[in-house]
Protein backbone atom coordinates (compact mmCIF):
# COMPACT_ATOMS: atom_id res chain seq x y z
CA UNK A 1 0.00 0.00 0.00
CA UNK A 2 1.14 3.52 -0.71
CA UNK A 3 0.24 6.49 1.50
CA UNK A 4 -3.51 7.15 1.36
CA UNK A 5 -4.78 9.78 -1.04
CA UNK A 6 -5.65 13.07 0.66
CA UNK A 7 -9.32 13.31 1.63
CA UNK A 8 -10.84 16.80 1.90
CA UNK A 9 -11.45 17.64 5.54
CA UNK A 10 -9.39 14.74 6.87
CA UNK A 11 -6.78 15.17 9.57
CA UNK A 12 -3.54 13.22 9.40
CA UNK A 13 -1.49 12.22 12.42
CA UNK A 14 1.64 10.10 12.42
CA UNK A 15 3.93 8.52 14.98
CA UNK A 16 7.07 6.38 14.77
CA UNK A 17 6.79 3.14 16.75
CA UNK A 18 7.51 -0.57 16.35
CA UNK A 19 10.23 0.22 13.78
CA UNK A 20 7.67 1.77 11.41
CA UNK A 21 5.32 4.71 10.96
CA UNK A 22 1.80 4.53 12.36
CA UNK A 23 -0.71 6.90 10.78
CA UNK A 24 -4.26 7.92 11.49
CA UNK A 25 -6.30 9.67 8.82
CA UNK A 26 -9.63 10.77 10.23
CA UNK A 27 -12.56 13.09 9.67
CA UNK A 28 -13.83 14.90 12.74
CA UNK A 29 -15.36 18.34 13.18
CA UNK A 30 -12.89 19.28 15.93
CA UNK A 31 -9.26 18.98 14.79
CA UNK A 32 -7.96 19.50 18.34
CA UNK A 33 -10.15 16.73 19.69
CA UNK A 34 -9.09 14.42 16.85
CA UNK A 35 -5.46 15.21 17.67
CA UNK A 36 -6.03 14.35 21.32
CA UNK A 37 -7.61 11.04 20.32
CA UNK A 38 -4.69 10.32 17.98
CA UNK A 39 -2.18 11.11 20.74
CA UNK A 40 -3.99 8.75 23.11
CA UNK A 41 -3.89 6.11 20.36
CA UNK A 42 -0.16 6.59 19.82
CA UNK A 43 0.42 6.39 23.58
CA UNK A 44 -1.34 3.01 23.46
CA UNK A 45 0.93 1.87 20.62
CA UNK A 46 3.97 2.89 22.67
CA UNK A 47 2.70 0.95 25.70
CA UNK A 48 2.14 -2.12 23.54
CA UNK A 49 5.64 -1.81 22.13
CA UNK A 50 7.12 -1.57 25.63
CA UNK A 51 5.26 -4.74 26.62
CA UNK A 52 5.66 -6.81 23.46
CA UNK A 53 8.93 -5.92 21.74
CA UNK A 54 11.76 -8.42 22.02
CA UNK A 55 14.11 -5.44 21.65
CA UNK A 56 12.98 -3.79 24.92
CA UNK A 57 15.08 -5.22 27.75
CA UNK A 58 12.35 -5.74 30.36
CA UNK A 59 9.35 -6.27 28.09
CA UNK A 60 7.03 -9.20 28.66
CA UNK A 61 8.42 -10.85 25.54
CA UNK A 62 12.06 -10.32 26.57
CA UNK A 63 11.33 -11.86 29.95
CA UNK A 64 9.62 -14.84 28.28
CA UNK A 65 12.60 -15.22 25.96
CA UNK A 66 14.90 -15.62 28.96
CA UNK A 67 12.85 -18.31 30.72
CA UNK A 68 14.37 -21.68 31.45
CA UNK A 69 12.26 -24.83 31.59
CA UNK A 70 9.98 -24.68 34.63
CA UNK A 71 10.08 -20.91 35.03
CA UNK A 72 7.14 -18.53 34.62
CA UNK A 73 6.68 -14.91 33.62
CA UNK A 74 3.73 -12.73 34.48
CA UNK A 75 2.53 -10.66 31.49
CA UNK A 76 0.09 -7.85 30.82
CA UNK A 77 -3.46 -8.58 29.65
CA UNK A 78 -2.64 -7.20 26.20
CA UNK A 79 0.46 -9.37 25.83
CA UNK A 80 -1.58 -12.42 26.86
CA UNK A 81 -4.30 -11.53 24.35
CA UNK A 82 -1.72 -11.16 21.57
CA UNK A 83 -0.07 -14.45 22.53
CA UNK A 84 -3.44 -16.23 22.51
CA UNK A 85 -4.09 -14.94 18.98
CA UNK A 86 -0.61 -16.05 17.93
CA UNK A 87 -1.20 -19.51 19.45
CA UNK A 88 -4.51 -19.84 17.57
CA UNK A 89 -2.81 -18.87 14.31
CA UNK A 90 -0.03 -21.37 15.02
CA UNK A 91 -2.60 -24.12 15.57
CA UNK A 92 -4.80 -23.18 12.58
CA UNK A 93 -1.81 -23.08 10.21
CA UNK A 94 -0.28 -26.29 11.59
CA UNK A 95 2.77 -24.31 12.70
CA UNK A 96 3.30 -22.28 9.51
CA UNK A 97 2.63 -19.04 11.40
CA UNK A 98 5.13 -19.25 14.24
CA UNK A 99 6.04 -16.31 16.49
CA UNK A 100 8.67 -18.47 18.19
CA UNK A 101 11.17 -17.97 15.36
CA UNK A 102 11.17 -21.74 14.93
CA UNK A 103 12.26 -22.38 18.51
CA UNK A 104 9.09 -24.20 19.53
CA UNK A 105 5.92 -22.37 20.52
CA UNK A 106 4.66 -25.66 21.94
CA UNK A 107 7.34 -25.24 24.63
CA UNK A 108 5.30 -22.46 26.23
CA UNK A 109 2.09 -22.82 28.18
CA UNK A 110 -0.27 -19.85 28.35
CA UNK A 111 -2.28 -19.51 31.56
CA UNK A 112 -4.68 -16.67 30.66
CA UNK A 113 -6.59 -16.58 33.96
CA UNK A 114 -3.34 -15.94 35.83
CA UNK A 115 -1.65 -13.84 33.09
CA UNK A 116 1.27 -16.24 33.23
CA UNK A 117 3.45 -17.87 30.60
CA UNK A 118 5.14 -21.07 31.72
CA UNK A 119 8.16 -22.49 29.92
CA UNK A 120 8.27 -26.25 29.47
CA UNK A 121 11.42 -25.93 27.38
CA UNK A 122 14.37 -23.56 27.58
CA UNK A 123 15.36 -21.12 24.86
CA UNK A 124 11.96 -20.51 23.27
CA UNK A 125 12.36 -17.18 21.48
CA UNK A 126 9.32 -15.07 20.63
CA UNK A 127 9.04 -12.24 18.14
CA UNK A 128 5.54 -10.76 17.90
CA UNK A 129 6.51 -8.51 14.98
CA UNK A 130 4.44 -10.59 12.57
CA UNK A 131 1.28 -10.08 14.58
CA UNK A 132 2.05 -7.20 16.96
CA UNK A 133 1.45 -4.35 14.51
CA UNK A 134 -1.91 -5.78 13.46
CA UNK A 135 -2.84 -6.26 17.11
CA UNK A 136 -1.87 -2.63 17.80
CA UNK A 137 -3.91 -1.36 14.83
CA UNK A 138 -6.97 -3.26 16.10
CA UNK A 139 -6.59 -1.77 19.60
CA UNK A 140 -6.13 1.73 18.13
CA UNK A 141 -9.35 1.31 16.14
CA UNK A 142 -11.21 0.38 19.31
CA UNK A 143 -9.79 3.39 21.14
CA UNK A 144 -10.70 5.80 18.32
CA UNK A 145 -14.26 4.48 18.28
CA UNK A 146 -14.45 4.99 22.07
CA UNK A 147 -13.43 8.61 21.46
CA UNK A 148 -16.13 8.97 18.79
CA UNK A 149 -13.57 9.24 15.99
CA UNK A 150 -15.10 6.59 13.78
CA UNK A 151 -14.45 7.96 10.28
CA UNK A 152 -10.85 6.87 10.09
CA UNK A 153 -8.21 4.94 8.22
CA UNK A 154 -5.22 3.76 10.21
CA UNK A 155 -2.13 1.73 9.49
CA UNK A 156 1.00 0.45 11.12
CA UNK A 157 3.63 0.68 8.42
CA UNK A 158 1.24 0.09 5.49
CA UNK A 159 1.28 -3.67 6.09
CA UNK A 160 -1.46 -3.57 8.74
CA UNK A 161 -4.31 -1.36 7.54
CA UNK A 162 -7.79 -0.91 8.96
CA UNK A 163 -10.59 1.34 7.76
CA UNK A 164 -13.47 2.39 9.95
CA UNK A 165 -16.39 4.38 8.52
CA UNK A 166 -15.83 6.11 5.19
CA UNK A 167 -15.42 9.89 4.96
CA UNK A 168 -18.55 11.89 4.12
CA UNK A 169 -19.55 11.59 0.48
CA UNK A 170 -17.25 8.63 -0.23
CA UNK A 171 -17.93 4.90 -0.38
CA UNK A 172 -14.61 4.17 1.33
CA UNK A 173 -11.12 5.46 1.90
CA UNK A 174 -9.08 5.87 -1.30
CA UNK A 175 -6.05 3.56 -1.27
CA UNK A 176 -3.41 2.65 -3.79
CA UNK A 177 -2.16 -0.92 -3.66
CA UNK A 178 1.09 -1.84 -5.29
CA UNK A 179 3.03 -5.00 -5.98
CA UNK A 180 5.85 -5.72 -3.57
CA UNK A 181 9.06 -4.24 -4.90
CA UNK A 182 7.40 -1.68 -7.15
Amino acid sequence: MRPPEPVPGAHRFSHAAMATLFEIHCVHADATYAGQAAQEAFDLVDRLEQEQSRFVANSDVSRINHLSAGQVARVSPSTMACLEIARRMYDVTAGAFDVSIGSGLAGLELVPDELVVRAHESEVRLDLGGIGKGYAVDRVAELLEEWGVDQALLHGGFSSVLALKAPPGLDGWPLTLSSPGS
